[in-house]
């Protein structure tokens, strides 16, 4: 692979907003052309992403693309003729349009679902750790006095954690607020067993601004 075309990659990561270190990339053998062949791979460190460019013996301006997406397989593709299913050597054009797909559909999707919240697990950790005791199995016995105190405060400190982890607008906070409230108040009338499901239905389909907005 000519080196102003690996240049040109390093621009690409570069336009896409992403940090060239989190890159690996070297030379590699791999199997192309029923023999081994020479190939730039290029790695996002600490994940399986991979995009592979391979020299095609008759030119260097066109190259056979294979690359590893995020999915759950991890499955590398291949650029494959429809009819035939044989590899189709790439333009530079070529190269270039799928490489910036590579990025922005596989590589920053990858690092967004890393750094998401998984808000489920929150809301299950509000309920397991702090109120799960109290309302642990299909137990539909009233809450006492003191039990609907600990959800209270429970409830509170969860909203003052929503707020500093995600920081939620003025518009959801209040949301939000109202939702909580909801629950609080939910406790002198509900058993056990069905506040934990109002818990549960409430904070992940009736609050998008708990679950989707923030």
């Amino acid at each position: 692979m000519l080196k102003k075309h690996k240049n040109h990659l390093i621009g690409l990561i570069q336009l896409h907003g992403l940090d060239v270190s989190q890159f690996h990339a070297a030379e590699k053998n791999v199997q192309a052309f029923g023999t081994e062949t020479n190939a730039f791979v290029v790695e996002f460190r600490g994940s399986p992403l991979s995009f592979t460019v391979i020299d095609v013996p008759s030119s260097y301006y066109y190259y056979l693309v294979r690359y590893v997406p995020y999915s759950p397989s991890f499955e590398e593709e291949l650029m494959l003729d429809e009819f035939r299913q044989q590899e189709v050597p790439q333009t530079i054009d070529g190269l270039d349009k799928l490489f910036r797909s590579w990025l922005q559909h596989n590589v920053k999707t990858y690092l967004e679902e890393r750094a998401t919240p998984d808000l489920w697990s929150e809301v299950e950790a509000l309920t397991i750790a702090t109120i799960s005791p109290i309302i642990s199995g299909r137990d539909t016995s009233e809450f006492s006095e003191g039990e609907k105190s600990q959800i209270r405060l429970a409830l509170q400190n969860f909203q003052q954690t929503i707020v500093v982890k995600f920081e939620p607008s003025a518009e959801q906070i209040t949301a939000i607020g109202d939702q909580l409230r909801y629950l609080s108040d939910a406790v002198d009338r509900l058993n056990r067993f069905d506040w934990r499901s109002l818990v549960l239905t409430t904070l992940l389909r009736h609050c998008p601004e708990i679950t989707w907005s923030i």
